[in-house]
């Protein structure tokens, strides 16, 4: 089975990175599959699906961010195929799944005034 997607090709995905929430992002799978769906699911939530629509050389589906999180999401290509995160950042084919990450941020979001201009430091105790 051939697929391909690429979240860092505008072709694959319209909004390389993380999305502003109300913004639609255009997901779309190259493959000689059957069948599509998105699995979106929000972190810590259950997985969502949605039908992609089949377009001249794969499938297709617009998205419309609602909530503000982390997401994960990947292509259910049907016969126990997914289309998932590969070693290389990539979309592969896998029996499991392997998901790709997705935020969803707030626009409105402001930087308090006291961070502004700070230094924040980060510390793993498992690094000493």
């Amino acid at each position: 089975m051939f697929a391909y997607y690429n979240p860092l090709d505008k072709q694959c995905k319209s909004v390389t990175g993380a999305i502003k929430k109300g913004e639609d992002c255009t997901f779309r799978v190259k493959t000689d599959a059957n069948t599509c769906s998105l699995i979106l699911q929000k972190d810590g939530g259950r997985p969502s699906s949605f039908l992609m629509k089949r377009i001249k050389d794969g499938f297709e589906l617009t998205f419309t961010s609602q909530a503000v999180g982390l997401y994960f999401y990947g292509f259910d290509l049907g016969d126990n195929q997914f289309l998932g995160l590969g070693d290389d950042y990539t979309g592969h084919v896998f029996y499991e799944k392997k998901y790709f990450q997705l935020s969803i941020y707030d626009p409105l979001y402001e930087t308090p005034d006291y961070i502004k201009g700070g230094l924040i430091y980060q510390i793993f105790p498992m690094r000493f």
